[in-house]
């Protein structure tokens, strides 16, 4: 339809076909057409090209007005297509136990990860963090994905009860605030294997 308008347009303004053509078509679409948006667009056109028969001067406003819709439709098209792969928004995988933790969507600060990987051990219930950071062992986010963004950190010989998970999450949730993250919802569920799942769910506050 799009397409039809602007080559119309084109096509009146340098007069190779009389309008009156275009103007049969855009009132026999007004009338058999039940669809509401081409009824709008017939309708739109019709007066467009009344205004071509009356006011000559005015198809070049016309061409322009037209062409800058059609950049503007893509230009949102573009926009909404590219915030759809950005995946705003940042999901948090608990999985227990052993603790395993899964980051999934945005791109983090690489400050953020260190910080996780620093506070998250030491809320386990049987920490042994220090004595992990000695032997150079200490747990670290890995990329494991890029489509989304996936990191994953599992922390082995560790336990978590439910005064620990509280902890972890209560970490979680100041870490991603200070770099604009807000907590929305959260769900939580038993897999088929018996480890418990609790997912966090964020996106950028304000």
């Amino acid at each position: 339809m799009y397409v039809f308008f602007l080559c119309d347009a084109f096509v009146q303004f340098f007069s190779f076909s009389p309008p009156s053509l275009s103007l049969s078509l855009s009132v026999c679409v007004c009338v058999w057409t039940r669809n509401s948006r081409m009824h709008l667009w017939a309708i739109t056109h019709m007066y467009i090209y009344i205004l071509y028969i009356l006011y000559p001067t005015l198809r070049i406003i016309v061409v322009i007005i037209i062409i800058i819709r059609r950049i503007t439709i893509i230009i949102k098209q573009n926009k909404t297509k590219k915030e759809k792969r950005e995946m705003p928004n940042v999901i948090v995988n608990c999985t227990f136990n052993p603790p395993l933790f899964s980051i999934t969507g945005t791109q983090l600060r690489q400050e953020t990860l260190d910080s996780l990987e620093k506070a998250l051990p030491q809320c386990t219930t049987t920490s042994q963090n220090s004595m992990g950071a000695a032997n150079g062992n200490a747990p670290k986010f890995m990329l494991v994905n890029s489509q989304p963004n996936t990191w994953r950190m599992p922390i082995g010989q560790h336990y978590c009860d439910q005064r620990g998970r509280c902890v972890v999450f209560s970490t979680i949730i100041s870490t991603l605030q200070t770099e604009g993250w807000a907590l929305r919802t959260t769900d939580s569920h038993e897999s088929d294997n018996g480890k418990d799942i609790t997912r966090l769910f964020f996106w950028r506050s304000g």
